[in-house]
């Protein structure tokens, strides 16, 4: 047995024992009477990272244990016929937190383009840009994420991407700008969940749990972001599925812009708060309005006529979630990932909401 592969056999032996002290821990508490509370945990989703006034005071009062910042997006190019990164993130090094893991958002179109060695080369180039960040920001980091909803198709060229990814970290020689034992996780979506036989489970460390964006964006008044119906359809699968999973849920908001029956375009970053001019829109009913008059507001021209659906979560959607959650899987969730530190979405909240949302769990 050569050395890299007696330091392989190391290496899984203390995640191992890392896997095992943490769940004596979680029992050790549990016994003891008093069940540990997740803790707090933001995505950040922006291209440019600067934090602020609002979004460091939730930071601070929330104890803040890992911030969640989208790197970069990997989508195909047709045209060159390969995946590239495109929007790297411009961190500002007078905001950096820490800790912070580096989120990258793969589109699934990737793993159904590419071949097993373009795929290779693909994880060789992911390390290099997320090594080129860190540095640029002076990070180290001890976790990274990969998102990507994948499918039973392309199943099998994801994990093999995660796979390298996994073996490049344990084996990035000195200047890596990752801590040794770097965790590995990966985002869940329901759908994956409940089909782990057809889908399969991706080999990483842990999971989370994209507890939202459950429907199609319509006309309808089912919330494409969070509908308890919708959610039960799926969580009896939870219990079994065999990754140990955290949990992000959604503090976001959107408007869906309807005209003559027809979804328009999403709007963004809007929720409420921006349709009470009387002047501009007229209530129909909760969470829905009716442009009186035609105007530009936000980037986006309304028609006089044209419907406003919103869609949030307010704080009666989240009890549901919890207790639905707290039925469905019987192990603690370590964190709840909220999505995401925006002062438009956290504005929205008592300032106790998410330390109030933990301890429910």
């Amino acid at each position: 047995m050569n050395f890299r592969m007696i330091l392989k056999t190391k290496i899984k032996r203390v995640n191992c024992s890392i896997t095992i002290l943490m769940a004596f821990l979680l029992v050790f508490s549990a016994c003891g009477g008093e069940k540990m509370k997740p803790f707090v945990s933001f995505y950040y989703w922006k291209q440019n990272y600067k934090l602020d006034s609002l979004e460091k005071q939730t930071l601070q009062t929330n104890n803040l244990q890992q911030l969640y910042v989208r790197y970069f997006d990997v989508v195909y190019d047709a045209q060159q016929q390969l995946a590239k990164p495109v929007a790297p993130v411009q961190l500002a090094k007078e905001d950096i937190v820490n800790p912070i893991v580096p989120v990258v958002f793969i589109k699934n179109e990737v793993f159904e383009k590419l071949d097993s060695a373009a795929v290779y080369k693909l994880a060789t180039q992911t390390l290099s840009l997320l090594d080129q960040i860190n540095t640029t920001a002076g990070i180290k980091c001890r976790a990274v994420q990969f998102d990507c909803d994948w499918t039973a198709k392309t199943a099998p060229k994801y994990f093999y991407y995660l796979k390298q990814m996994r073996e490049k970290l344990d084996e990035h020689d000195k200047g890596c700008t990752f801590a040794s034992l770097t965790m590995l996780t990966a985002t869940i979506r329901l759908h994956q969940v409940k089909y782990p036989e057809r889908e399969g489970v991706p080999p990483v460390d842990k999971g989370v749990l994209m507890f939202y964006n459950m429907g199609k964006i319509n006309t309808s008044e089912v919330n494409s972001i969070y509908d308890q119906k919708t959610s039960q359809a799926y969580l009896s699968s939870l219990a079994s599925y065999t990754l140990r999973m955290d949990v992000a849920v959604p503090v976001f908001a959107w408007g869906i812009q309807i005209r003559d029956g027809q979804v328009l375009t999403l709007l963004n970053k809007m929720d409420d708060r921006d349709f009470q001019n009387k002047e501009e829109f007229e209530v129909l009913k909760p969470q829905r309005y009716r442009a009186v008059a035609s105007f530009f507001k936000n980037g986006f021209y309304f028609k006089v006529g044209d419907e406003v659906k919103v869609e949030q979560v307010d704080e009666a959607a989240f009890t549901q979630m919890i207790a639905d959650l707290k039925v469905y899987y019987p192990n603690q969730f370590q964190q709840v990932i909220f999505y995401d530190l925006d002062a438009s979405n956290i504005s929205r909240y008592e300032k106790d909401f998410f330390q109030k949302t933990v301890t429910a769990f």
